[in-house]
């Protein structure tokens, strides 16, 4: 993120302005981490169950990833 803030901060002393970037700073970086827990768990979930459910569970192969 860039230090630029938008308008509707621009009335807050530099150490609220300070406080909002690294508070939205540390929210990208949650969303993106996030993001990739996502990417990494479909990932591997369609690299380990190759076949569509057919029950409310997974079977030893499945579970395993084998």
């Amino acid at each position: 993120m860039s230090d630029e803030l938008p308008l509707s901060v621009e009335g807050l002393n530099a150490a609220d302005q300070q406080e909002i970037v690294k508070f939205v700073n540390a929210e990208q970086a949650r969303a993106k981490m996030n993001s990739s827990v996502q990417e990494f768990t479909e990932m591997c979930f369609s690299k380990c169950v190759k076949s569509a459910p057919t029950s409310d569970s997974l079977t030893a192969a499945e579970s395993t990833c084998e």
